[in-house]
């Protein structure tokens, strides 16, 4: 798996969290998918975009950002990203 994003990592799917988190204890209580491929495709330029010009010259780019997270649906079939909670049940001794 690709680690090269920093605390972004591609690639992570539900399955994915159950085999590293179940095995240490915890259960899933809850997943949600988070932003669809147009949000990924956003980042994606606009990375592109600071990456060439810096972080300066692209901030008149960040209300287009803003705008495509707020038209963001949750749970859509290819999120950008996976929110994952989780909880350790306490151990009875």
């Amino acid at each position: 798996m690709n680690e090269m994003g920093g605390h972004v990592r591609p690639g992570y799917t539900e399955e994915d969290y159950r085999r590293l988190l179940e095995p240490a204890g915890f259960k899933l209580e809850q997943i949600v998918g988070i932003g669809p491929k147009s949000v990924y495709w956003a980042d994606k330029i606009l990375r592109m975009i600071r990456n060439h010009v810096g972080d300066v010259p692209a901030l008149p780019l960040f209300p287009f950002g803003l705008l495509v997270v707020k038209l963001a649906r949750s749970n859509p079939p290819m999120p950008f990203s996976l929110y994952v909670r989780a909880a350790k049940p306490p151990t009875h001794s």
